[in-house]
């Protein structure tokens, strides 16, 4: 919706969905692997469950007032926390609720507005049938529930009411000092309460806890969710008979997501493996919960690049998945995503696959445009980018950001999410200026989002990235700081984004001859990536590879050498010799044997690089651009210099192009000034000196 059209109904609405969390340890939407953004299309589109469908003493007041918190028309709801409230206390002391049922005339009139095909008789007949199922199923349901949990419902339940009664309190002017507190602040203020309000009752003090954190995740703030993760691991733990195993075993493995949304994978490694040995101790039936459990611990173990995480444990994931698809269709198809991930490398074809597979299920189920059949697509053309097959992933791309802003709108961060990526496409095929206009275009709405969206942080950074390509590194250098910044404050200095934005606004700083400020940066991030994901990590080593490489512009020529020498011995063992961080190491290890004057062990390197790298890196990469020169440089170094020019012109006259960084021909300037002194040659060194003056290769002396 239109994020200026909020009032404190807004405010109201999300307290009722955490009521109904705190009520039934659910959410009222089904929402359990979906990408984080097709919450707003649920609760836009989908009719939320009604509590009483998940815990039968919920029925009758109590899904009332939350069904009223929850209704999608602001004016239905109540007009404040406090009227809320007001309700709960009535039903907590016995008394007549003043929130009414919706009427079958006010819900069939709903459903024939936002289905007019489906109205008359064909729509009473179809709420009839559906009805009439709903009436069977619940009460199957609410007969084998209740003989399960009557003794100890009711408790329960009113200790939550009440403890909910006093969120909503800390929300309401009227019991806040005249302070009109957000949800946030209600939270914050409740959560220093609780241990008194619900201590008596370490089962329901760990669901809440439990629910608090999830709502503190969802406003982004990841510091207290994490606190209030572990405050319910810690109930649940000291209270093992009070508290059921599948809720404490539902705390752990929540604690391990909200720290691998931190990137902080050891430390979340930790905690979901403390999960997976309580396994035995779940009743039977939970099959979909040990799933989940092992479906987090496998995307940690991908992202720690575990080498005990081999294509057969993914596959064996991928088998349980698919024989319990009936409980959760997403998750099969996170799962499928995640077998293609693990098998891409070798196998990219059926990776390919697995992936279409994915999606063409979710479009099957859940429609063309839905926010994750969209976000499946997109994942799709990060894969075909990966595996160098860019044509097939602008075409992708092209029509699925159109397809966002079709149905989401401009501004949505699935939205904004898919221009991004478009844009890295039109890089990747050398259209910079398309790029940089893209971009442009959504960092404005970018900055309207939560500061908890880090969809913001990722334009300005794809901004920064595009700018450089075009050399205007100023602005570049902008972007760059603002999406450090925002990195940082969201998720830590561990986390996989954080660093990257690091590594790159330190890259930036180095080439605007900014290197005491660069080197804490690169020194940094090298630390927190090392530590957080180890030696090995892929992260890790594109990390080492840029501070390599400031290492030598830095005049630190040895450890640069000696760092490069350790790196691509490393790379070409775990990738190999013509993947993508491998050819930017040859790039950028070739520079510094040059520097050194070892230009015969350059030759080979900036051979393979010139060879490999329109393949795997794209046509438009910067490394793809300047591989001519590079090995122009090594063939003046070894005396072959009639090549050295003929690679020299074609390269001088590719980058004459106005989306490519005048920058970059001034690196072929100044080879053609090399070339000029090998042949003594004083006045074309002269000129050339100049032009690469003129095009800021080379200061003037």
């Amino acid at each position: 919706g239109d994020s200026a059209d909020v009032d404190t109904r807004s405010d109201v609405y999300a307290l009722g969905v955490l009521g109904f969390e705190l009520v039934t340890g659910e959410l009222p939407h089904v929402l359990v692997g979906r990408e984080p953004f097709a919450v707003v299309r649920a609760i836009r589109d989908e009719a939320p469950r009604r509590a009483g469908q998940l815990l039968p003493g919920a029925r009758g007041a109590v899904e009332i007032i939350l069904g009223k918190a929850l209704e999608k028309e602001r004016e239905r709801r109540y007009p404040s926390a406090g009227a809320m409230a007001e309700d709960i206390r009535r039903y907590l002391e016995d008394r007549s609720i003043l929130a009414r049922a919706p009427t079958l005339r006010y819900r069939l009139g709903k459903f024939a507005r936002r289905n007019p095909a489906l109205s008359g008789a064909i729509a009473v007949a179809l709420v009839s049938l559906v009805g009439g199922a709903v009436l069977v199923a619940n009460f199957a349901f609410s007969e084998q529930r209740a003989r399960r949990v009557a003794e100890q419902e009711a408790l329960k339940s009113s200790m939550t009411l009440n403890f909910f009664v006093s969120v909503l309190s800390k929300a309401n002017p009227a019991f806040s000092r005249g302070q009109d507190l957000s949800v946030r602040e209600a939270l914050e203020s409740a959560s220093a309460d609780m241990a008194g309000a619900l201590g008596s009752q370490p089962a329901v003090e760990s669901r809440v806890r439990q629910t608090m954190g999830a709502s503190f995740a969802a406003l982004g703030r990841f510091a207290e969710a994490e606190r209030e993760m572990r405050r319910a691991v810690a109930v649940a733990e000291e209270a093992p008979g009070k508290v059921p195993a599948l809720d404490r075993i539902s705390a752990l493995r929540n604690l391990a997501e909200v720290l691998l949304t931190q990137g902080r994978l050891l430390e979340a490694r930790q905690w979901i493996e403390r999960a997976r040995a309580q396994r035995a101790d779940l009743p039977p039936g939970n099959d979909d919960v040990l799933l989940r459990i092992d479906h987090t611990s496998a995307m940690i173990g991908h992202q720690l690049g575990d080498a005990a995480l081999d294509r057969t444990a993914t596959a064996s994931l991928l088998e349980r998945a698919e024989l319990h698809a009936g409980m959760d269709h997403r998750l099969l198809a996170f799962v499928r995503e995640l077998h293609a991930s693990q098998i891409e490398r070798q196998d990219p074809e059926p990776s390919l696959a697995l992936r279409r597979q994915a999606l063409d299920d979710l479009r099957q189920r859940f429609g063309d445009l839905s926010p994750d059949a969209i976000s499946t697509a997109d994942n799709l053309g990060s894969a075909l980018v990966r595996l160098g097959r860019f044509d097939e992933a602008l075409a992708l791309r092209e029509g699925l950001h159109s397809k966002a802003v079709q149905v989401l709108g401009a501004g949505h961060p699935v939205s904004l999410s898919t221009g991004m990526n478009l844009a890295h496409a039109w890089q990747g095929l050398g259209d910079n200026e398309r790029a940089v206009a893209l971009l442009s275009e959504l960092l404005p709405l970018a900055e309207t989002l939560p500061e908890g969206l880090d969809v913001r942080y990722r334009v300005m950074q794809g901004l920064s990235t595009a700018l450089f390509a075009q050399g205007r590194l100023a602005e570049a250098l902008v972007h760059a700081r603002a999406a450090t910044t925002g990195f940082i404050r969201l998720y830590g200095e561990q986390h996989a984004d954080s660093v990257l934005a690091m590594t790159s606004l330190a890259s930036l700083l180095a080439q605007s001859d900014g290197h005491r400020e660069a080197g804490p940066w690169f020194e940094q991030a090298v630390e927190a990536t090392t530590r957080n994901l180890g030696a090995e990590h892929p992260q890790t080593l594109q990390t080492l590879s840029e501070y390599a490489a400031f290492l030598r512009d830095a005049d630190r020529l040895e450890e640069s050498l000696q760092t490069f020498a350790g790196l691509l011995q490393t790379l070409e063992r775990l990738d190999g010799p013509s993947a993508p961080q491998t050819l930017v190491t040859l790039y950028q290890y070739g520079g510094a044997l040059q520097q050194a004057g070892r230009h015969a062990e350059a030759l080979p390197l900036s051979e393979r690089l010139l060879r490999d790298a329109s393949g795997s890196l794209g046509p438009g990469s910067p490394f793809t651009l300047l591989a001519p020169n590079r090995h122009a440089r090594s063939l003046i170094g070894t005396g072959r210099l009639d090549e050295a020019e003929t690679l020299l012109r074609a390269s001088w006259t590719a980058l004459d192009r106005p989306d490519i960084a005048p920058q970059f021909r001034g690196y072929v300037a100044e080879s053609f000034l090399q070339l000029a002194q090998a042949r003594g040659d004083v006045s074309e060194a002269s000129r050339w000196r100049e032009r690469a003056i003129e095009l800021g290769a080379l200061a003037r002396e």
